[in-house]
């Protein structure tokens, strides 16, 4: 692994960084079991989409009723590498997402950026995407160099149609810019060659999508999006899922992180 202070400088100027060999053997048993208990017994939110080309599944939220995803999430070197990337003093644990593509022609993950999708706002919020198999270029995520540095805010997809959420009745489309064809022309596409255990670390403001699959091989990856310091409650998102103000929190603009229901998360 590259010294801390390139990779920081990476994440940074670029916003991701791409960081090779970081799961330990333990790590990925655990990720491996956290992803097949996710898959045997998803939840209410799951998005499966099944088609001739392949199969998309993703499901999120779970940490909260399975204890090997919470386990996974919380580990003390994923907090430690996140805080010493960002030299940020705190850290809660947002959420986390499976996502498992399967055929050798599945669909592309659609263009967008996370911020939109959360609760959350912040300069420093990230997300730390992690795969369980080796994932060819030609299949990888991929990422918009300093797409992260925009002030926008950019109109989110429907994932399990790819279609622009502009119907969604709670949206205020006045917030939002539409992604076309050339909005990032000016902004490198970036890929990546990953090997089981490598992390890709990147903004909830950084836009990126994915390559289609095309491996028969699945890609079974695990994302864990993690708050760090500055992040305020914002009422400017897409759709709340969980649903949480029906779970108890207030959200309110500009509020501080409710560490009831996201927990502070503690260092190596």
């Amino acid at each position: 692994m590259r010294n801390t202070e390139e990779l920081r400088k990476s994440l940074l100027d670029n916003g991701f960084v791409h960081v090779k060999g970081f799961m330990t053997d333990a790590n990925l048993k655990l990720l491996d079991s956290a992803i097949s208990e996710v898959t045997s017994n998803p939840s209410p939110f799951k998005i499966v989409k099944n088609n001739e080309q392949g199969c998309f599944f993703m499901d999120f939220n779970n940490w909260r009723r399975m204890p090997v995803v919470e386990e996974l999430c919380k580990l003390p070197r994923l907090v430690d590498l996140v805080t010493k990337l960002t030299n940020s003093e705190k850290c809660w644990l947002m959420h986390e997402d499976v996502v498992v593509k399967s055929g050798c022609h599945g669909a592309p993950t659609p263009i967008h950026h996370d911020r939109p999708y959360f609760i959350f706002k912040g300069d420093l919020n990230l997300s730390v995407w992690m795969t369980a198999e080796d994932v060819a270029r030609n299949s990888s995520l991929t990422c918009y160099r300093g797409t992260h540095l925009l002030n926008n805010l950019f109109l989110p997809k429907v994932f399990k149609t790819g279609s622009d959420a502009s119907e969604y009745p709670e949206l205020d489309k006045g917030e939002y810019e539409v992604i076309r064809d050339n909005t990032f022309a000016h902004n490198e596409l970036v890929d990546f060659v990953l090997k089981a255990g490598d992390v890709v670390v990147f903004f909830h403001k950084t836009i990126h999508g994915s390559h289609p699959h095309s491996s028969p091989v699945s890609r079974r990856s695990l994302v864990v999006r993690y708050l760090l310091d500055g992040a305020r409650l914002t009422k400017k998102y897409f759709n709340n899922v969980p649903p949480y103000e029906k779970m108890g929190v207030n959200i309110k603009e500009d509020a501080p992180v409710p560490e009831e229901f996201f927990p502070l998360l503690t260092k190596d």
